[in-house]
C-alpha cells in the first residue's frame, strides 16, 4: 500500500473519532534548506503562532532568525543519528522506519518537548527543514496528541538553493540538487491527505502581506491584518533574505526532473496539488529513487581520529562533508584534542554524522569505538590532514568497482 494511502486512511479515522473535540491547531512549515522556511515560519510567528520557549538564535547565515524551536531541531538531529543518516545524506533510509519500536524513546521525548515548550498554547508552529524527511514520525505523534495539523510547503527554484548551499557549505550543484529532490519529494509524499498549501519563496519576497493573507486563507486561518501587522511583515521580509543570485540562472548540470518538479509545485501555488499533479510528481519520484536503487551505492562510513598532534583537520572535514557521494556517514572521534580541534568539530557538527569527544582513551580505543558506532558497509579511516582532491572521487570509485570488494579501506 502506498504511503499516502496509509496516511489518508489514518487521517480519516482521526477525523471521524475526534470530530467535535477542541483540537489544538498546529502549522508545520515544510521545505528544503535555504528555501525560505524561516521566512514562512516568521510570518506566522509575527501573527500570533507559538514556537515554544527555546527559539533558535539568529546567526550569520540567517540574520533575521530561524524561527525554529531549538529542542525540536536537536531531536531531529538525534533522530537522524539514530537512523544512521544526516540531513544532506538521507537516500539510504530504511522503508517505513517510522514504525520501528526502537524509536519509542524518541516519541516520548517529543511528547515531553511539546508539554514543556508549548504548555497549553492553542496555536502551535513547527518549522524544521528536516521534517521533510521526518514528517511520518512527527505526524504520528501529533495525531496521538490530537493536533489539528495544517501544512505549508514552501519551495524555491532548485538552482537558487544550490547556489545558496554552495556559498554556505561548499556543496556541488549535483549534491545540492539531489538533496533538494529528496527533501521536496518526501515533503509532498508524506503530507498527502492533510490540509496543505504550496507557496513559492519568490512570492513571499515580492509581496509578504498578500502571501500571508493568501496562505492563511487557504488554511482556513484568520487572515485579517492590522496596519501594524502589515508593517511588521514588510520589515521582516526584505531582499536581504533572498540568498541567491536572482536573475543569473545559468545552464548547469542540474537535473531536469528537478525543474519538472518545481514546475508542478509552481502550478499548485496557493492551493494543493490536483490528482493529476500528484500522479506526475509520483512518476518523477519513482524515477528518481529507482536510479539510486539501481546504482546500488553501498553506505560508506568515513572515520577521522583526532588528537593533539593532528594537523589540517578543517581541510579534511570539508573534503568529506562536501563529497557528493549519496550515502555517506562521517564520524569524528576527538580524543584528547586541543582547543582548536574542538572548535572545528563544533563548527562542522551540523554537517557531520557523529562527533565523539573523549579525553582519556588511546588511538586504538578511539578506532575501536568508532568502528562500533559505524553503520556503513564500507569503512574508511581518513587521517586528519588527508583530503579528497574533489567532491566526486567516491562516487566515481563506486561507479566503477565490483561490489564484492573488501569492506574495510585501510589508511
Amino acid at each position: 500500500m502506498a504511503w499516502h494511502t496509509i496516511f489518508s486512511n489514518f487521517d480519516l479515522f482521526l477525523h471521524i473519532h475526534l470530530k467535535g473535540r477542541n483540537m489544538r491547531q498546529a502549522v508545520i512549515v515544510l521545505g528544503m534548506h535555504r528555501s525560505g522556511t524561516s521566512a514562512a515560519s516568521g510570518m506566522f510567528f509575527l501573527n500570533g503562532y507559538d514556537l515554544g520557549k527555546s527559539i533558535m538564535n539568529a546567526n550569520w547565515s540567517n540574520p533575521k532568525g530561524f524561527y525554529e524551536n531549538k529542542k525540536i531541531a536537536e531531536l531531529s538531529d538525534d533522530l537522524f543519528r539514530r537512523l544512521g543518516v544526516n540531513w544532506h545524506n538521507t537516500l539510504g533510509l530504511r522503508n517505513e522506519w517510522w514504525e520501528e519500536n526502537t524509536l519509542d524513546d524518541f516519541r516520548e521525548r517529543l511528547k515531553e518537548i511539546i508539554l514543556t515548550e508549548f504548555g497549553n498554547d492553542s496555536k502551535l508552529l513547527f518549522k524544521d527543514p528536516r521534517m521533510c524527511i521526518l514528517l511520518p514520525f512527527y505526524r504520528k505523534v501529533f495525531a496521538e496528541m490530537e493536533f489539528d495539523l495544517r501544512i505549508v510547503v514552501i519551495f524555491r527554484h532548485p538552482l537558487e538553493v544550490a547556489q545558496s548551499l554552495n556559498r554556505r557549505d561548499g556543496f556541488s550543484f549535483r549534491k545540492s540538487c539531489r538533496i533538494w529532490m529528496d527533501h521536496m519529494i518526501r515533503a509532498e509524499r508524506y503530507s498527502r491527505g492533510m490540509k496543505r498549501v504550496f507557496i513559492d519563496y519568490q512570492s513571499v519576497i515580492e509581496d509578504p502581506v498578500q502571501a500571508f493573507i493568501r496562505l492563511a486563507g487557504c488554511l482556513n486561518e484568520p487572515s485579517d491584518l492590522t496596519a501594524e501587522q502589515e508593517a511588521r511583515l514588510i520589515d521582516f521580509i526584505t531582499p536581504v533574505l533572498n540568498h541567491s543570485d536572482s536573475g543569473k540562472r545559468a545552464e548547469t548540470d542540474m537535473r531536469n526532473d528537478a525543474y519538472l518538479l518545481f514546475g508542478i509545485f509552481k502550478s499548485a501555488e496557493y492551493q494543493d496539488l490536483t490528482g493529476t499533479s500528484e500522479h506526475q510528481a509520483e512518476i518523477i519520484s519513482e524515477t528518481f529513487y529507482q536510479e539510486f536503487r539501481e546504482q546500488r551505492y553501498p553506505k560508506i562510513s568515513i572515520i577521522t581520529i583526532v588528537n593533539q598532534e593532528s594537523t589540517d583537520l578543517e581541510r579534511t572535514v570539508r573534503s568529506v562533508v562536501t563529497s557528493d557521494y549519496p550515502d555517506l556517514e562521517y564520524i569524528i572521534v576527538a580524543c584528547d584534542a586541543g582547543p582548536g580541534h574542538t572548535a572545528i568539530c563544533r563548527k562542522y557538527k551540523y554537517l557531520v554524522s557523529l562527533v565523539i569527544f573523549e579525553s582519556a582513551i588511546s588511538l586504538k580505543e578511539a578506532r575501536e569505538k568508532a568502528l562500533r558506532m559505524a553503520s556503513g558497509e564500507w569503512i574508511w579511516f581518513l587521517e586528519s590532514g588527508d583530503s579528497f582532491f574533489d567532491v566526486g572521487p567516491l562516487t566515481d570509485l563506486f561507479n566503477s568497482m565490483a561490489p564484492e570488494k573488501s569492506p574495510i579501506i585501510p589508511d
